[in-house]
């Protein structure tokens, strides 16, 4: 994450935005104790949950220094997800949003991660927090069907399928969530897709898992990547809308819901199915100290 970046986000993330002092002297530690030890670290997250964090590692070192890294997601999840839910991980990298649903909420967790560095970290969170019990981790790819397609690598969050194999690429196998579903004999309540464009073909292999009622909420990435794929990810937007999923904009302070007229274009979106359902769980669910807040 770059120190500009950094600055802009810190000037306008929820939790951070108040306590900018505070915020610069944890990242000039991190920054420091990476220097020094040059090796990776566990690092406290959420109640009693932990991440082995690296320099480098973007939305990992975000939950460092801003509590929760995409807040509003993270958040949503925080309120909605239970000891009875079941939570999809698309594209999981090193496990944050893994790590928050099972060790956190307790809820069981499927986590797809098709790199093979970024997976042994995803299995290292999970062995740390000790959640191997409540997670099934997958080294794969998602995909509307089963097929092996080249991945790039050194990229960090935004690693994605390549059109050919090149000098920085892996081979990946991929899986349709639909054979997920049918294999294990489940349906999560709560799906994140985060595959750097490649949503569309994720949609595509999800037509069972979507048309069920029991999966009411999407946390999904459309970021404007989908073209470096041939994808308009408007079409995502209808399709989800579709089966019956509106976009809405959820606010983790007030737990209020506000509902959009399209994707947001910038960060994720939150689709849901049933509000009334939504706003249940969130009105009924825990509250969390973050960075001195209670969300």
């Amino acid at each position: 994450m770059s120190l500009r970046h950094s600055i802009k986000l810190i000037n306008k993330h929820p939790l951070t935005s108040q306590k900018q002092f505070k915020t610069y002297l944890r990242i000039i530690k991190w920054q420091l104790a990476q220097a020094i030890l040059r090796q990776p670290m566990v690092m406290p997250f959420v109640n009693d949950s932990i991440l082995l964090v690296e320099k480098g590692m973007t939305g990992a070192t975000g939950n460092i220094y801003f509590g929760l890294h995409e807040f509003n997601d993270m958040g949503f999840l925080l309120h909605f997800l239970n000891e009875e839910d079941v939570f999809f991980d698309v594209g999981a990298n090193i496990g944050s949003y893994t790590v928050l649903s099972s060790k956190v909420c307790g809820a069981k967790s499927f986590s797809f991660e098709p790199s093979k560095i970024t997976y042994e970290r995803l299995s290292n969170n999970i062995f740390l927090n000790r959640i191997d019990t409540l997670v099934t981790p997958f080294n794969l790819g998602v995909s509307e069907k089963s097929e092996t397609l080249n991945f790039s690598t050194g990229f960090d969050t935004v690693n994605h399928v390549t059109a050919k194999e090149m000098e920085y690429t892996e081979k990946i196998d991929t899986i349709s969530l639909n054979e997920v579903c049918k294999t294990n004999n489940v349906i999560p309540n709560l799906l994140k897709i985060d595959v750097e464009g490649f949503e569309f073909k994720v949609i595509a292999g999800a037509s069972e898992l979507l048309g069920s009622d029991q999966l009411n909420a999407i946390i999904i990435e459309l970021n404007g990547s989908g073209p470096r794929y041939g994808f308009n990810e408007d079409e995502i937007h209808n399709t989800l809308t579709q089966y019956n999923y509106s976009p809405y904009f959820y606010n983790p302070i007030s737990k209020c819901f506000h509902r959009l007229e399209k994707q947001n274009k910038i960060d994720n979106t939150l689709y849901i199915k049933n509000i009334e359902i939504a706003k249940k769980k969130v009105s009924d669910s825990k509250s969390y100290k973050i960075m001195n807040t209670l969300i």
